[in-house]
């Protein structure tokens, strides 16, 4: 019961910090052409 435990927060833990870094490179991502268009590129 324990180790499933762990497994159970390790996995959310890891899924938690790749949603984070998916929507932080995303953000980025729009930022970019966010000011691209508004420069006139």
């Amino acid at each position: 019961m324990k180790e499933d435990t762990v497994v159970r927060i390790f996995a959310g833990v890891v899924f938690g910090v790749t949603i984070l870094t998916v929507v932080s490179i995303a953000v980025s991502i729009i930022a970019l052409v966010v000011i691209a268009i508004k420069t006139g590129g």
